[in-house]
C-alpha cells in the first residue's frame, strides 16, 4: 500500500488560493520552491496584485531577480520601503511594471531620476527618498504630472532649494503630500499657492511659514522636531489639539490647563489623539495608551511636576503602555502649587512623589523613557530607582538619558533580562556590572549605549559572549574609548550572524584603526547588514534613514505618524 498521499493535490485550486491569501508576500513568491504544481498558483493575479516587502530581510537580490522580476506584469502595488540592500541597478528593473499604480520606495537606492526615466504611465501613488544637491535634472516629468499622492523624504545631505521647488512644480496634480525633512538646516520655499487644494502632512525641524491658511494642512510632530498636530475629522473639519478652541468645543478646559503647565511638545500618541479628534472618546472616558510627559531639561518646576503626577493618578492612565518622563519624577519632594488654578476637576492632587506609585497605578507599561533634568542633575540611578522601575512586570523597552552614571547596576539585571530594547546615555563612567549583565540578555534585539568615555572593547566582548543570537541593531557612541582591538569586533560579528546594524562612532578613532576595522567588516558583512565604524557623524549618510531615526538619534518612542508604514 502506498502511504505517500499528496493531500495538496486533493484540494481544489480555488481553495488553495483562499489559503495562500493569508501568506505574506515573500512566502507567496517562494511557493514555487515547494513544488512544481504550486508554481503556477504563485503567478495568480489575486495573490500578486499587491506585494509588501517593507523591512523584509528575507528578500535577497537573488529572490528579487528570480522571483519578483518574472511577475512584473501582474503587480499593481509594490512596497519596498527600507529594502536598502538591493542595488539601484536591480531595483530599476521594477520600473518596467506596466500595471503599477502604487510604488513605495522610501529608504532604498532608487532615485528620482530613475522614476522620471521610467514608463510608469499608470503610477498615481509614489513614496520616495529624494537626494540631490543641485538643480532639478530629470529627462521627463510625465510620471510626476500623473501623481495623485506623494510621500517625500528629504535626505540628510544638503538639498538645493531650487531642486525642491522644481520638484513640487512638476507635481501639479498631487492631492495629498507627505513631507519629511531630515536636513538640519534647509532654507526652502514650496510654491503651494500655485497648486491645487491638497492635504499636506508636514514634519520638519521647524514648520516653515509658507503654508497658507486656505490650504487643508494636517501637520504632525516628527521624531526630529516640533510641530503641531491637526487631524481632519469625518465631517471634513480640521481640529488642532493644541488650539484652545478645540477644548472649548469639547467642554474640557482641564486638559488645556494641563498642556499649559506641561510644556510638552506632543503629549498624546497618534491613536489617542485621533480618537479625541474624531470624538470617539472624551477626556473623561479615554483610556490613554501613550503619554509623553517629559519636559525640556531646564524647564523643571514644582507646578510642572505636580501636573505630571496629577495626570498619572487619573483613572484613564491606568492602562498606559508607553510613558515618557524626566528623572526628577523619581524624587520624593512634597509638591505644592497654586490651587487657584485647578489641575483637575477636584482640584490639585498633592502627594509625595514616588515612581513606585506610578508603577502600581499603571502596571501595563511596556515602554519607559527617563529623560534628563538639569534641575535634578545630581540624581544617581540608585538601586532604589531601579527597584521602582523593576515593578513594571510588562516592561519590554527601556531608555535612560541621565547626566549621572548608574550607582548600582546589580538591580538592573532582573529588569534587563526581559527587555527587547535597551538604550542608555550617560555622562559618567560605565559600572563594571553592566559588562556582566549584557551576556545574559537573552531576548535583547536593540542596544544603544552613549557615553563620553566608551569602554568599547569591554562592551563588544560582553555582547560577543551572549549566545542567544537575538541582537539585531547595536549603536555605540562616544568621544574617547579604551584600546581598540580588531579581535573584539571579529568575535562579536562571528557570534552574531543575525546582526542587521552595527554603528560605532568614536571621535578619537585614528585613520589607521578605522581602515583596519572597516576592511574586516566590509569583508564579512552580508548584503542586508550595515556595519559602520567612524570618527565623524558625516558617515550617517551611509545609514538607512529608518535606522537613524530609531537608533542613532535620541528620539522619543511615543508614536507619531510613521511615514514608513502609515502612508499606504
Amino acid at each position: 500500500m502506498d502511504l505517500q498521499v499528496d493531500f495538496m493535490a486533493l484540494i481544489p485550486d480555488e481553495l488553495k488560493l483562499l489559503i495562500f491569501k493569508h501568506l505574506d508576500s515573500f512566502n507567496i513568491i517562494t511557493l514555487e520552491n515547494v513544488s512544481h504544481k504550486l508554481k503556477h498558483l504563485s503567478f495568480d493575479k489575486q495573490l500578486l496584485r499587491s506585494l509588501y516587502f517593507c523591512r523584509d530581510y528575507r528578500l535577497t537580490t537573488c529572490h528579487w531577480l528570480r522571483a519578483v522580476m518574472p511577475r512584473l506584469e501582474i503587480i499593481t502595488s509594490l512596497n519596498i520601503n527600507c529594502v536598502y540592500w538591493i542595488s539601484r541597478r536591480n531595483l530599476t528593473r521594477c520600473l518596467s511594471l506596466p500595471m503599477l499604480t502604487s510604488l513605495y520606495a522610501l529608504d532604498t537606492k532608487l532615485q528620482l531620476y530613475d522614476i522620471c526615466s521610467s514608463n510608469l504611465t499608470s503610477l498615481n501613488v509614489l513614496a520616495l527618498t529624494v537626494k540631490g544637491s543641485g538643480p532639478f535634472d530629470c529627462p521627463s516629468c510625465s510620471v510626476l504630472n500623473n501623481l495623485k499622492r506623494l510621500c517625500v523624504i528629504l535626505d540628510r545631505s544638503q538639498i538645493h532649494s531650487s531642486f525642491i521647488r522644481t520638484l513640487m512644480e512638476k507635481c501639479m496634480n498631487v492631492e495629498e503630500l507627505w513631507f519629511l525633512d531630515l536636513c538640519s538646516d534647509l532654507g526652502w520655499y514650496l510654491p503651494f499657492s500655485n497648486m491645487l487644494p491638497m492635504k499636506v502632512l508636514v514634519t520638519t525641524y521647524q514648520i516653515p511659514p509658507i503654508f497658507q491658511p486656505a490650504l487643508d494642512i494636517v501637520s504632525f510632530q516628527s521624531n526630529c522636531g516640533i510641530a503641531r498636530m491637526r487631524f481632519e475629522n469625518r465631517h471634513k473639519e480640521t481640529a488642532d489639539i493644541y488650539n484652545y478652541d478645540f477644548y472649548e468645543k469639547i467642554s474640557n478646559t482641564v486638559w488645556h490647563t494641563y498642556l499649559g503647565y506641561l510644556r510638552c511638545n506632543f503629549p498624546f500618541g497618534v491613536e489617542d489623539a485621533k480618537k479625541l479628534v474624531y470624538q470617539e472618546v472624551t477626556f473623561d472616558n479615554i483610556n490613554f495608551k501613550e503619554l509623553s510627559l517629559h519636559h525640556g531639561p531646564s524647564f523643571c518646576c514644582s507646578r510642572l511636576k505636580a501636573s505630571i503626577l496629577s495626570i498619572l493618578r487619573l483613572p484613564n492612565t491606568k492602562f498606559l503602555q508607553k510613558l515618557s518622563i524626566n528623572i526628577c519624577i523619581f524624587t520624593k519632594d512634597i509638591l505644592t502649587a497654586d490651587t487657584g488654578e485647578p489641575l483637575s476637576e477636584k482640584g490639585l492632587i498633592t502627594f509625595v512623589s514616588h515612581f513606585d506609585r506610578i508603577a502600581e497605578h499603571s502596571p501595563l507599561i511596556e515602554e519607559l523613557e527617563v529623560w534628563e533634568c538639569i534641575s535634578h542633575s545630581t540624581i544617581i540611578m540608585t538601586s532604589a530607582i531601579w527597584s521602582a522601575i523593576g515593578k513594571l512586570s510588562n516592561l519590554k523597552k527601556l531608555f535612560i538619558f541621565a547626566l549621572i552614571p548608574i550607582d548600582d547596576q546589580k538591580c538592573l539585571f532582573d529588569i534587563c533580562k526581559k527587555l527587547t530594547s535597551l538604550k542608555l546615555t550617560f555622562a559618567g563612567g560605565m559600572h563594571e556590572d553592566l559588562s556582566l549583565i549584557l551576556p545574559n540578555l537573552k531576548i535583547l534585539r536593540d542596544f544603544r549605549f552613549e557615553q563620553k568615555y566608551l569602554p568599547l572593547d569591554r562592551i563588544l566582548k560582553s555582547l560577543a559572549s551572549n549566545c542567544a543570537c537575538t541582537l539585531e541593531r547595536v549603536v555605540l557612541l562616544g568621544d574617547v574609548c579604551d584600546t581598540l582591538s580588531p579581535s573584539s569586533f571579529e568575535a562579536f560579528i562571528t557570534n552574531n550572524p543575525q546582526l542587521k546594524l552595527l554603528y560605532v562612532c568614536i571621535s578619537t578613532f585614528s585613520k589607521d584603526d578605522l581602515r583596519l576595522i572597516t576592511t574586516y567588516l566590509n569583508r564579512v558583512k552580508m548584503e542586508q547588514q550595515i556595519f559602520i565604524v567612524t570618527n565623524s557623524n558625516h558617515a550617517l549618510h551611509l545609514v538607512p534613514d529608518s535606522y537613524v531615526i530609531e537608533m542613532v538619534q535620541i528620539n522619543s518612542a511615543i508614536s507619531v505618524i510613521d511615514i514608513f508604514n502609515d502612508f499606504h
